[in-house]
């Protein structure tokens, strides 16, 4: 075990989390389970769960998986399910590589009506010196629309406060859709079956819909 970890600390940067291009961090472990709460203004009850692995049996795999839900008492929801992958083509102290896979499947109220949208997005990013990750890619809304557009992924972790930023936006051609997170670990000692808690906020427009989500994370 203790060659496994220290293999992949190598991978990361000197300090912190290693994001591997959406809503999933990883922070010096092998392996690691993150179960929450998860929730939002306008869908106040959810919840949140990843798993994220650099070994699988004897197999390398740098991969993760992040689930969570979102929803109301009225028939709405906000479903979002990403895999990604890390250390794909390029693996150095310095810089590494992500690929993403985000699934999204949101029934929203606009005004009292029932809109039903489904998200495919799929980046690929580096993870540079600083703490920082940036990531391109594409993005496609199906149900009621039907449209391509562009994505655009940037993260930072600032080390002293252990605060992670992350931005994400998708253009359109009549229309940007935009999400902020702001995210704070709280680490514990090894000994303790909780690794870190973990605080997050985010504002989203989306297709004009607009809305303030929360969640509660604990690291197992």
């Amino acid at each position: 075990m203790q060659e496994i970890y220290s293999s992949f600390k190598n991978t990361l940067p000197k300090k912190g989390c290693y994001n591997s291009g959406g809503i999933a961090n990883m922070c010096y472990t092998s392996n690691s389970l993150e179960l929450g709460y998860s929730g939002a203004t306008k869908l106040p009850l959810g919840f949140y769960s990843s798993y994220s692995a650099v070994y699988l049996g004897n197999t390398k795999i740098n991969s993760s998986v992040v689930f969570r839900y979102n929803f109301d008492n009225q028939g709405f929801h906000d479903l979002n399910l990403q895999f990604a992958k890390w250390n794909i083509f390029c693996k150095t102290r310095d810089v590494s590589d992500f690929a993403a896979y985000n699934y999204q499947n949101r029934i929203l109220n606009f005004d009292g009506t029932k809109n039903k949208f489904e998200n495919h997005q799929i980046k690929y990013g580096l993870n540079l010196k600083k703490h920082i990750a940036l990531g391109m890619g594409l993005d496609f809304i199906g149900g009621q629309y039907d449209k391509i557009g562009g994505h655009i992924y940037a993260y930072k972790w600032f080390s002293n406060p252990n605060i992670n930023v992350t931005l994400t936006t998708s253009i359109f051609d009549n229309q940007i859709n935009y999400k902020s997170e702001l995210s704070k670990s709280f680490n514990f000692n090894s000994k303790f079956l909780i690794s870190r808690i973990s605080l997050g906020i985010a504002y989203e427009d989306f297709m004009n819909y607009k809305d303030l989500y929360f969640s509660v994370r604990m690291s197992l």
